[in-house]
């Protein structure tokens, strides 16, 4: 079975996929979930930025994002930020347990209240300070601009509201 949503700039939404997991989807985010009955694996193609509960299962439920990045976890709770037009990708983890990696070499391990992000550029993983619930902020209508610079407010506002800042 495959399920596939997509939301606009300027909007959210939240899925239940067939397996039980959650994902609440931010603006301009989008997936495609497929389980493969053969294989015995959960595989998501992902877009944007969305909080994932991923119900616990002997079946791999592994993310893969446009830019060769894949999230593997086994049941677990974190915030993904993949937008194809950011030169970072960031992982940060509630609950569980996830492995980051390329194309399944070894990547990076996160532990809960751990932040990662992913250079797309360099192909290179780092351990990032911060707060993982400012990271969650916009499921709860907040944007923490902390170390933020203004064109990257600028960007989050934008695909809030879908509006163009200059």
């Amino acid at each position: 079975a495959t399920i596939s949503m997509t939301t606009a700039y300027g909007s959210r939404s939240e899925v239940v996929l067939p397996d039980g997991s959650v994902v609440k989807l931010n603006a301009g985010s989008s997936l495609k979930y497929h389980f493969d009955k053969i294989q015995k694996n959960r595989t998501v193609d992902f877009s944007g930025e969305a909080f994932f509960e991923v119900a616990k299962s002997r079946q791999p439920f592994v993310i893969h994002t446009p830019d060769c990045l894949n999230v593997k976890v086994l049941g677990t709770k974190f915030n993904l930020n993949a937008y194809p037009e950011d030169h970072l990708i960031e992982t940060s983890l509630v609950e569980g347990k996830v492995e980051l990696n390329i194309d399944g070499s070894t990547g990076l391990v996160l532990n809960p209240g751990q932040i990662a992000s992913f250079d797309k550029q360099s192909k290179e993983f780092e351990y990032v300070t911060g707060e993982v619930s400012h990271q969650l902020g916009w499921t709860q209508d907040k944007l923490y601009m902390e170390n933020m610079s203004l064109q990257e407010v600028c960007t989050h506002l934008e695909r809030w509201y879908d509006v163009n800042i200059t």
